[in-house]
């Protein structure tokens, strides 16, 4: 997905890729914390279809020649489709996992464990939250007055 990216959308300027590598993945990988955070699964390639149709929408009904910074658009983008479609993502998710909970019951012995092949969603859900930021710079610990003038008046 980053190749596909860096080649339709970043063509020329590959420094401004590099610069723009963690928020891109943050796109990437959006779908899948959204999913995760209410708790149902898909399937590693319906996530890439997703992202893919929302990359899809941008080339269809974007102006990308006035966009002064892709990345900062496409996490708009991301998120303003999840706002919109999410619930339909939503509904999706619990239907893959009552559907297939139903196969294995009627599969699987009843001491086996279920193998699950949603776990892509946990695993990027975890990238998404790793390259999320904390917000702003690590403030300096001050240190107390009360301890400065206790220094004080000890060397004094």
């Amino acid at each position: 997905m980053m190749g596909m990216l860096h080649r339709q959308f970043y063509p020329d300027a590959s420094k401004e890729f590099y610069q723009d590598q963690n928020i891109l993945k943050q796109c990437i990988t959006a779908p899948a914390a959204y999913l995760k955070a209410r708790g149902v699964k898909v399937p590693l390639h319906r996530q890439g279809e997703i992202f893919q149709t929302i990359v899809t929408t941008i080339k269809q009904n974007g102006n990308t020649g006035k966009i002064k910074r892709f990345s900062a658009y496409l996490l708009h983008c991301v998120q303003t489709h999840l706002q919109h479609h999410g619930e339909d993502y939503y509904d999706e998710g619990k239907r893959l996992r009552d559907t297939l909970a139903d196969v294995m019951l009627r599969v699987r012995p009843a001491d086996s464990k279920i193998v699950d092949p949603g776990d892509s969603t946990d695993i990027l859900a975890e990238i998404h939250a790793a390259l999320v930021s904390r917000g702003g710079r690590k403030k300096k610990t001050a240190t107390p007055a009360k301890a400065l003038q206790l220094d004080f008046l000890d060397h004094a």
